[in-house]
């Protein structure tokens, strides 16, 4: 694996209003298949999903990004925001138009995401490593980050952010991050979009 910039996050948060009026419901992709990481839904690939699955709150991936540019504009926040595209194959009309079955097409980092919710929430710049150390890095860091994560993040009333539930918690997800040389956006971030 060649070195680049590691970011992950949520692409998309299941029973929530987005920017469109529409609601993604859970088990829209199902199944999930790999797809391209683009820039902006434009171009050719930035890089890879090394992770793309679908759980209780949405559909959670970890990227490396291989494009300087790109990788540079997500360290300095001109990039905070990750958004998928979509076929629709079913739709249920409501108050908000509900996708209960899409084909993804592809995932993209973004300035501005159509869901206000679905923001790059760490990067790191990532080293070359070798295939064996990859592999243990893959599993104890999915293994302890989502553990950590139900434990220490939970949806907000509005839906729109992830706030600390346990500030013990919250210093020990924080000391991970460090250690690992991530980098956390502010929640204030989504400030930024008009959110």
């Amino acid at each position: 694996m060649s070195g680049g910039l590691g970011c992950g996050g949520y692409a998309a948060l299941w029973d929530r209003v987005d920017r469109a009026g529409d609601v993604l419901r859970a088990g829209v992709f199902d199944p999930v298949r790999p797809v391209p990481l683009l820039c902006q839904h434009r171009g050719g690939a930035v890089g890879v999903l090394r992770l793309i699955a679908a759980d209780a709150r949405g559909l959670l991936v970890e990227a490396r990004v291989d494009d300087a540019a790109v990788a540079r504009a997500v360290r300095g926040g001109a990039l905070p925001g990750f958004s998928v595209a979509y076929r629709a194959r079913r739709v249920r009309q409501g108050a908000h138009r509900a996708i209960v079955a899409a084909e993804l097409v592809e995932v993209s980092l973004v300035a501005v995401p159509m869901q206000p919710g679905a923001l790059v929430d760490w990067w790191a710049d990532e080293p070359p490593v070798s295939t064996v150390d990859q592999e243990v890095h893959a599993k104890t860091r999915g293994r302890e980050a989502g553990a950590l994560r139900e434990r220490v993040l939970a949806p907000d009333r509005a839906g729109l952010d992830r706030v600390p539930v346990d500030a013990g918690a919250h210093r020990l997800f924080e000391d991970m991050n460090r250690s690992a040389k991530m980098r956390r956006w502010p929640r204030a971030g989504a400030e930024r979009h008009g959110a």
